[in-house]
Order: structure tokens, then sequence, then C-alpha cells
């Protein structure tokens, strides 16, 4: 069945390209929904533990051996 929001045959052809390089895709439903007004929401807060930073290509080793997509 045709995924709403996509144009025919984008899932199927995705899933064909990733399947040839061993990844297995699966197409999801979901709904977007939109607040009246954003800026009456709060500020998203990361637990403390976790640390933002930015990838180069140093971590390149690092990432195919610890992130399962990578490589």
């Amino acid at each position: 069945a045709p995924s709403p929001g996509l144009q025919d045959g984008v899932a199927t052809v995705s899933q064909a390209i990733a399947g040839a390089k061993g990844i297995e895709l699966e197409v999801s439903e979901y709904y977007t929904y939109l607040h009246p007004d954003p800026s009456t929401m709060p500020e998203p807060r990361l637990d403390p533990g976790v640390r933002v930073g930015s990838l180069s290509p140093v971590h390149l080793d690092l990432l195919n051996e610890t992130w399962p997509y990578g490589g």
C-alpha cells in the first residue's frame, strides 16, 4: 500500500536501494502536529550527562566501530 505523503513508488525504490546495501528499511507512518503558538512552548533541556558536539574526520574510525550504520 502506498504511504501517505510519499510519491508513488518512493517507498518501494528506497527499500530496494537499502536492501542492495544489506540494510532493511521499514516504512513507518507518522503524524505531524503543529502548535498554534510555538513561542509559548518550554525550551527543551538535555540531561546534564549528555554532551553535544561536532564530528570531524578524526572520529571516523570510532564511529564505524561503534555505530552499526557506519562504514
